[in-house]
């Protein structure tokens, strides 16, 4: 298995795990990540968000033709950057933190960046296998 193909596994399964919490609880996901408890708004929001990162996930499952890999790793690497982005300025802006948000700043950072490169390489070897 190639190492794009492992990163897409890795993300895909990690959404779909983080959009299964949010689903089913999503205050317990909230209490994790900022320390701090939900409205009944809030719950219902964060059951919907739980629906897409469970739908990202089966969107950005790795295809069995290795020359489709590319989509899902631009789509993932937005997510990643997207994510990352909006969980620093909440942490860095914000006097709200819970015990796992700066690993998922880390987390999703590093995803972003995994994902540029894999997305490069993958860009490059298809250029190159043009000519």
């Amino acid at each position: 298995m190639n190492g794009s193909k492992q990163l897409l596994y890795l993300s895909a399964v990690t959404e779909a795990l983080t959009g299964l919490v949010a689903l089913v609880s999503p205050s317990l996901l909230a209490w994790l990540l900022f320390g701090l408890p939900l409205t009944i708004g809030g719950e219902l929001l964060g059951r919907l968000a739980g629906c897409a990162l469970i739908a990202l996930a089966i969107g950005c499952w790795p295809p069995e033709d290795v020359r489709e890999e590319r989509a899902p790793l631009r789509g993932l690497f937005a997510y990643n950057v997207l994510a990352a982005v909006l969980l620093l300025v909440i942490a860095v802006r914000t006097p709200f933190g819970g015990v796992l948000l700066w690993p998922a700043v880390l987390f999703h950072g590093t995803l972003s960046v995994l994902f540029f490169l894999a997305w490069r390489k993958k860009r490059s070897a298809s250029v190159l296998s043009r000519f």
